[in-house]
């Protein structure tokens, strides 16, 4: 009862302290919409995949696995892919970064999807095509911005644009160090290799030696399809591959990678030469050129959505440290470089030039 008789002893008092809770309770509800409910900008691309007769195990290694490769490689402004796999179906989720253009995105992914779709059709199995599975694989994207603002109308169709950064440069070091293998690396020079074995993309075992028994062979140890200066580095090299072919020289990349994640790889890149999985870390060993990722490295590669045991789909933790070893027909090592600072390879101009110091013009031509 005392604000009843608080009202009737001060009645203007009472009178003025309505008035403001009131103008202050309208100012209050105009910035409740933007205090409450922030406008937040973040693109989502959501993909599905539909291939009938794939079991979900088979949806998450030939579809799955290929698309976040090639979307992370491909496609600008990721943030993180999430998937899912079921039985004929695979969902994945991609998350950009704030203020990335939805319209740009969409169109990077549905190019590298399509590519996805077109090898995927290339590489079926026909002792898997069942009746059911005849039908071509398709494919759906949907996309959103996460937003408490009312829904902004579609944006109109964005020009093409430009290709998105897939490769990060990297940097020559100094023709003193070009040449030059990192202390207790490698195999050094005027040693023959032993005669260790990878797979191929088919799941073929293959041999050192059945390789140098061809001809020369630049090996070329990388750490992984996910690492952006090592795609740089195979872009180079496919792009002045008739420069080996010229010297008689066949460039053969490594990595632990397992086949189909290296198959990405030289779908993406078109890569002419052989590319090779190491994926129980045989090679790297052999050679010496091996990097252990520590629980708190994987930890930080996995955070930025690289996980390096699926994409080998092994535990070991191992990759292989930026490497070149050119080798005669008997195996021999003529030539080679190491450096564990990932940024800094020889660039092709310095390995042709090695090349051509250590086998010599002539020996290309006469290999041709």
């Amino acid at each position: 009862m005392w604000i009843v008789r608080l009202a009737l002893r001060r009645p203007y008092s009472i009178a003025v302290l309505a008035v403001m809770i009131t103008l202050l309770g309208a100012l209050a509800t105009r910035r409740m919409r933007a205090d409450i409910f922030p406008s937040v900008d973040i693109p989502v691309v959501v993909v599905v995949w539909s291939y009938p007769g794939l079991t979900a195990e088979d949806m998450e290694r030939r579809i799955v696995l290929v698309c976040e490769r090639g979307y992370s490689t491909t496609v600008g402004g990721i943030s993180k892919i999430e998937s899912q796999s079921m039985s004929g179906i695979g969902i994945l989720k991609v998350s950009f970064e704030p203020g990335t253009e939805i319209g740009a995105a969409i169109a990077q992914i549905g190019t590298s999807s399509e590519h996805v779709r077109a090898r995927s059709a290339r590489r079926r199995s026909p002792a898997r095509r069942t009746p059911s599975s005849r039908r071509p694989a398709r494919c759906w994207s949907r996309s959103t911005v996460a937003s408490s603002a009312a829904p902004s109308p579609p944006p109109p169709a964005p020009p093409a644009p430009s290709p998105a950064p897939t490769i990060r440069d990297v940097t020559a070091p100094s023709d003193d160090k070009v040449g030059v293998l990192a202390p207790n690396t490698g195999i050094p020079v005027g040693e023959k290799i032993p005669d260790v074995h990878a797979t191929d993309l088919d799941g073929k075992d293959v041999s050192l030696s059945s390789l140098v028994a061809k001809g020369p062979v630049l090996l070329v140890f990388y750490r992984g399809g996910w690492c952006p200066f090592c795609n740089s580095e195979i872009h180079s090299l496919t792009t002045v591959y008739p420069e080996f072919q010229k010297r008689g020289v066949t460039p053969v990349a490594i990595s632990v990678d397992a086949p189909d994640a290296e198959a990405k790889l030289k779908a993406t890149y078109q890569i002419p030469f052989p590319v090779l999985s190491d994926v129980d870390a045989k090679i790297i060993e052999a050679f010496h050129v091996v990097k252990k990722v520590t629980d708190e490295e994987y930890a930080r590669m996995k955070g930025n959505g690289v996980d390096i045991e699926k994409t080998s789909g092994k535990t070991h933790h191992e990759i292989a440290i930026p490497a070149f070893f050119l080798l005669d027909r008997g195996g021999v090592v003529r030539w080679a470089h190491s450096d564990p600072e990932f940024r800094v390879r020889p660039s092709t101009a310095q390995l042709l030039a090695a090349i051509d110091a250590k086998l010599g013009h002539a020996d290309g031509d006469k290999r041709k």
